[in-house]
């Protein structure tokens, strides 16, 4: 009788280090799993920043052409102007309209086919007449998907037009890199007033916070991603724990 309850509380002592070893296992396992997961999603994140940032600074070199146009021709070419608007917003379709507002009444305006709304319009002609110089931004009053990036033209207090860009937000931040289709993961943009253009941010246990890479667009890239129990630890990683912890 003792030996056998030797024998049993040898074995009992066996099974608890044993268990002991695959949690420490697992523990470890989850550990550098879950560090792996941050690191993917940093890695991802920066990448579609630069993305974003690069794209931003696109809309930057857009309205400086655009006004170069409209002060090199003295308004003569409108024709040209719209030309070149359309060619923008067919390259770069996040670009849904481009916009030029006369801020004197004896001007016309000149809008392509998808122009700006009334309320639009008097929000990008207030913008510019109180520029000092630097290209603005605010919120679009008819999509919240969009804003307005706005730049007066001739760039001084002589300005004649409002010239502006109405930016899908979204398409700004569109990846390709399945990464992004993951339904753990979520990404938006956040504005400096911070509007939230591009829809909601998902609760994340890993997150990632930048402001893009472009004096005139200043928006936030946020990011996060969910981290389940199942994530750390699959099946198959349970099944090599116990095999290493038998070893």
């Amino acid at each position: 009788m003792r030996f056998t309850t030797s024998t049993l509380r040898s074995a009992m002592r066996f099974l608890a280090l044993w268990a002991c070893a695959i949690v420490m296992v697992l523990a470890t396992l989850g550990i550098m799993e879950r560090q792996r997961l941050v690191r993917e999603l940093t890695v991802k994140s920066e990448g579609l920043h630069r993305l974003a940032s690069q794209r931003a600074d696109q809309h930057d070199a857009h309205l400086t052409a655009l006004s170069a146009i409209l002060v090199a021709s003295e308004e003569a070419r409108q024709d040209l102007l719209i030309e070149v608007a359309a060619t923008i917003t067919r390259f770069y379709p996040r670009i849904v309209s481009v916009n030029a507002l006369s801020l004197e009444p004896a001007r016309p305006d000149i809008q392509t086919p998808f122009a700006l709304g009334a309320q639009d319009a008097t929000r990008v002609r207030d913008i510019a007449l109180q520029s000092t110089g630097a290209l603005q931004i605010a919120p679009s009053t008819v999509d919240v998907d969009r804003y307005l990036l706005v730049k007066r033209s001739p760039n001084s207090q002589a300005a004649r037009y409002a010239l502006a860009l109405n930016i899908n937000a979204a398409a700004l931040v569109a990846s390709d890199d399945p990464f992004w289709q993951r339904p753990s993961v979520s990404h938006r943009l956040l504005s400096p007033q911070g509007d939230v253009p591009t829809g909601g941010l998902a609760t994340g246990d890993a997150t990632f916070s930048k402001t893009i890479g472009s004096a005139s667009q200043p928006l936030i890239l946020e990011t996060a991603l969910r981290i389940r129990t199942a994530d750390l630890l699959p099946n198959g990683t349970v099944l090599v724990a116990t095999a290493l912890a038998m070893l």
